[in-house]
């Protein structure tokens, strides 16, 4: 076996594996009841390093192929999201556990209820700041991912154009909404659409795995 041929099975075995990681990390972060806030956010924060690595992983992949500046400029913006995920979701994770429960109590007084509330309000609006810049770079990530794919022999056009399709939605639904989330502003949100997305493409990379063989 080729090191070339050896190089690209161990990429695209991070890959899957970290894709899939990826995925898991996120829906537990939503849909799992943990024990704690702390938790909840300590898996959502392993979103951001897991999809920094599958991305990496899937330029190595695809670039045995069919090299390109469109994957390289995808790439780092993808990267770029996964940081600013990990930044969002701490963000979101102090935000929360330390706004957690109203004053309550006799001594408790209107204004310290106005104070709790605006800290609340201020540090809530920084965080969709920080949702929006990754809706930004993930978006236009996918979406020029996408555009490299349509030519890539292992991808290919319904791949490619799916993700330049929902990649551009998202920009779209999130520019008319900011800084409101699309699915809190009477859109819908693109995200799981995303997800689809991502775990399509470890799929497909998983038989392309099967196919080269030992």
């Amino acid at each position: 076996m080729s090191q070339q041929i050896n190089d690209l099975k161990i990429y695209m075995r991070l890959f899957i594996i970290c894709g899939l990681s990826t995925l898991i990390a996120y829906l537990v972060a939503l849909f799992v009841p943990l024990p704690s806030l702390q938790a909840s956010y300590l898996v959502f924060m392993a979103f951001g390093p897991l999809f920094c690595v599958s991305v990496f992983s899937l330029r190595m992949i695809f670039k045995q192929e069919y090299p390109s500046v469109a994957i390289d400029v995808a790439t780092l913006l993808l990267v770029i999201a996964g940081a600013i995920n990990t930044l969002m979701a701490a963000m979101q994770g102090s935000l929360r556990i330390y706004f957690n429960d109203l004053p309550h109590g006799e001594s408790v007084t209107e204004a310290t209820h106005t104070a709790w509330k605006l800290g609340y309000h201020s540090g809530n609006a920084l965080q969709l700041g920080a949702d929006m810049a990754w809706d930004v770079f993930v978006l236009s990530g996918v979406t020029i991912l996408g555009a490299a794919m349509l030519r890539h022999p292992r991808f290919g056009p319904w791949l490619g154009w799916s993700a330049i399709i929902i990649g551009s939605a998202g920009l779209i639904l999130n520019s008319a909404t900011f800084p409101t989330p699309p699915a809190e502003g009477q859109l819908f949100d693109i995200g799981p659409f995303v997800g689809v997305w991502f775990g399509a493409v470890v799929v497909r990379v998983f038989f392309w795995l099967r196919a080269v063989g030992d």
